[in-house]
């Protein structure tokens, strides 16, 4: 994964181990504010977990989400029209 900037808790010993990410490396990795992050988080429509009283993201999971929320070139053109 070059360029990307792997959480802290990746170890290269266990590349399969559960990646977690926190609310700054996630809005880094997907692009959003922090805000539509908690907002989202809120509403459960984006992967969530509370791990010692902190809110963090698997990142398997947010990839898995990510790819739901996908659109197609050809469901986009429709929905500006």
């Amino acid at each position: 994964m070059m360029g990307m900037n792997i959480p802290s808790n990746q170890s290269a010993e266990y590349p399969s181990a559960r990646v977690f990410m926190n609310i700054d490396e996630l809005s880094a990795y997907i692009g959003l504010s922090k805000r539509a992050i908690y907002q989202r988080a809120a509403n459960r429509t984006i992967p969530s977990q509370k791990i010692g009283g902190l809110l963090r993201f698997e990142k398997s999971e947010i990839d898995k989400w990510l790819r739901s929320q996908s659109v197609t070139a050809d469901e986009s053109i429709k929905m500006m029209m």
